[in-house]
């Protein structure tokens, strides 16, 4: 009998062929994530629709749809690249960059679409916004780099606003 291989889990290479794991498989969730962020998108920008000023949906809309874009091509090209563990530090530091433009996207939503007048539109604000955010646990929490600047550039400008309102 072969005594099995004794595997260190503080040698680099495993830890290397780990984090490119880790950097697969949220790539692989890229279609779902994409498009579930232009459904809530659209959803949001229809609820927002009679109180916030259409330029402003417009164009936050023309940004989250140019950025999923951009994140679809990104996973397009990861597929046909095909990264050994090695090369996916690179794509590792693409696929945190875009999540945090995406956490930008979505945080400035709870600035610009932030109307206290309208105690409805907060709400489905704060749904969507909270939605969001909760959506990304099973698929961005594999790879935490990449998962926290989203959850927190999506949540605190909403956070920060709705308490710097003095409002209950």
């Amino acid at each position: 009998s072969v005594p099995a291989a004794r595997i260190d889990p503080a040698h680099p290479d495993l830890a290397e062929r780990v984090r490119a794991e880790q950097i697969r498989m949220v790539y692989l969730h890229s279609p779902t994530t994409t498009g579930g962020s232009l459904v809530a998108g659209a959803f949001l920008i229809a609820v927002m629709w009679n109180t916030v000023a259409h330029p402003v949906l417009v164009a936050w809309g023309a940004a989250l749809a140019i950025h999923q874009a951009f994140r679809i091509f990104s996973y397009r090209r990861y597929l046909a690249a095909n990264p050994d563990p090695g090369a996916s530090r690179y794509w590792g530091r693409l696929y945190i960059l875009a999540t945090t433009i995406a956490g930008c996207i979505w945080g400035s939503a709870g600035l610009l679409f932030y109307v206290p007048e309208s105690t409805l539109s907060l709400v489905y604000l704060c749904l969507v916004l909270f939605g969001v955010a909760s959506l990304t646990i099973p698929t961005l929490s594999l790879f935490a780099p990449a998962f926290y600047p989203l959850v927190v550039l999506v949540l605190v400008p909403f956070i920060v606003r709705s308490l710097a309102s003095g409002e209950p």
